[in-house]
């Protein structure tokens, strides 16, 4: 999801995703600081052959907007 966004984690290590929306009585926060990462991305053929110039935004948003759970 791209911008500035926040993930969630349950307490069993479970489920987890985005925040779209939320209330609540009382809740827990945790915050993670992360100053490096390391992204590693396939090395196959088809994924070093894929055009990844599209503009995926619109795509992306529909994708995450279908997965909200209510």
């Amino acid at each position: 999801m791209p911008g500035y966004h926040f993930h969630f984690i349950n307490a069993a290590g479970t489920v987890g995703g985005h925040f779209f929306d939320l209330s609540a009585k009382g809740l827990r926060v945790g915050i993670h600081v992360e100053t490096d990462i390391h992204l590693a991305i396939p090395e196959t053929q088809q994924f070093m052959a894929a055009d990844l110039a599209a503009d995926t935004r619109d795509a992306l948003e529909r994708a995450e907007k279908d997965s909200r759970h209510d």
